[in-house]
């Protein structure tokens, strides 16, 4: 789930309008419409701001919008899986050195090897959003 859908989804929960969560949030309609539709990635500190919102803490919002993802993810994997086959053969060297170590890790390494992962993409891409 996109940063958008879990607007959307916390929006509609609350029976919220998108003017009214724009005007309450002190932001233009247009503005949140574009993060709802995920045009454009809020700032870091507005998704705060949303989260408080909605009375739900980070780590809250921050699931809402993993877990989804994940069960998108999860739909997905078997023609995932087909196109790996069919291109790993174009993988470089040291992109199969990453999977190589990958496999060398228990699960909870990989667990927290991958939140790692997904944490720093997600603090580079709110922060290159906000500027």
């Amino acid at each position: 789930m996109s940063i958008g859908s879990a607007l959307r989804f916390f929006r509609s929960k609350h029976g919220y309008t998108q003017a009214e969560v724009a005007e309450k949030i002190g932001i233009k309609r247009t503005t949140y419409i574009s993060y709802e539709n995920s045009k454009t990635v809020p700032p870091y500190d507005l998704v705060e701001r949303f989260a408080e919102f909605y009375g739900v803490s980070m780590q809250d919002f921050e699931n809402e919008i993993r877990s989804k993802t994940i069960l998108q993810m999860n739909s997905e994997v078997p023609s995932y899986q087909i196109t790996i086959r069919e291109n790993m053969a174009e993988l470089t060297s040291d992109e199969r050195m990453v999977i190589k170590y990958i496999r060398l890790l228990d699960s909870e390494e990989k667990a927290d090897f991958f939140e790692k992962i997904k944490d720093d993409y997600l603090d580079r891409r709110f922060k290159e959003d906000s500027e």
